[in-house]
């Protein structure tokens, strides 16, 4: 029995009860309070649940106006796909890190610095015949975050000559140029760990030749990557897929002897 069959029961009983006290037990006082008692308890009740159902179907009334509505404006069926999509991904840009607490998923930041024991290396250049002595400079590229940082590569992105005390930007080095990780093949990206440092060739000299050469992978043509002797100041940053660009500044002193190159943070 639903409520509102409870609801007009209650009704006729009411008056039932309250006609039968009145007119056999001639109690009219009694059978009316009885009678108006049970009208006004089901007619409070009886409202009050109209006035509920009115407000389900009201807001079920509005939700279907607001689905059409959006189904047929130009963007509608858009919307509502990505509305299914941002649910999908804010469930997604939540993972446990290796201290078990919560995270979001975000960029992993690179390091770029100096070491001064791991800057130089004099090593045997073997693609130039005859095999030459030669001195290698890096910087240090550390990951600093949990998460592995992908795909990563290194850029000279600025050099500037000394001229009486003041750098002035080179001319002819005119756009960026992407620099070789330390032992690896021309245009490799590398994938870098946590508290792993990676060594990122910055230039070289040679054996019998005055001049250094930056260690690129290619290139935009017509940018100077050989210089003489003289003092540089030059910018690099790296990147990866999951990192922002983080930069470094350095300076370059070179006498035009090959074993007297030298690299220092600014």
């Amino acid at each position: 029995m639903n409520k509102a069959t409870k609801l007009i029961l209650l009704f006729v009983l009411s008056i039932g009860i309250g006609s039968f006290v009145i007119i056999f037990q001639k109690e009219i006082i009694s059978g009316i309070i009885i009678i108006f008692g049970g009208m006004s308890l089901s007619a409070s009740n009886y409202f009050g649940w109209l006035k509920k159902l009115y407000s389900w179907l009201d807001k079920v009334g509005r939700k279907k106006e607001q689905s059409q509505e959006m189904g047929n404006s130009p963007q509608g069926t858009q919307q509502l796909a990505e509305s299914k999509r941002d649910t999908y991904q804010a469930g997604r840009d939540i993972y446990v890190n290796h201290d078990g607490k919560d995270k979001k998923e975000g960029k992993v930041n690179l390091k770029i610095y100096y070491d001064k024991d791991e800057t130089y290396h004099n090593v045997p250049i073997v693609n130039i015949k005859p095999v030459k002595n030669g001195i290698f400079l890096h910087v240090m590229v550390k990951n600093e975050d949990n998460s592995l940082a992908k795909n990563c590569y290194g850029e000279l992105v600025d050099v500037q000559e000394d001229k009486n005390g003041t750098f002035s930007k080179i001319k002819t080095f005119t756009a960026p140029v992407i620099l070789k990780w330390a032992h690896e093949d021309v245009g490799s990206k590398l994938d870098i760990d946590k508290d792993i440092s990676r060594r990122l060739d910055i230039c070289h000299t040679i054996d019998g030749f005055n001049h250094f050469l930056f260690m690129t992978s290619g290139g935009p043509r017509g940018i100077q990557t050989q210089f003489h002797d003289g003092k540089y100041k030059i910018k690099v940053r790296v990147k990866g897929d999951n990192a922002d660009f983080s930069y470094g500044e350095f300076i370059i002193d070179f006498d035009g002897n090959w074993k007297n190159i030298k690299l220092n943070n600014i």
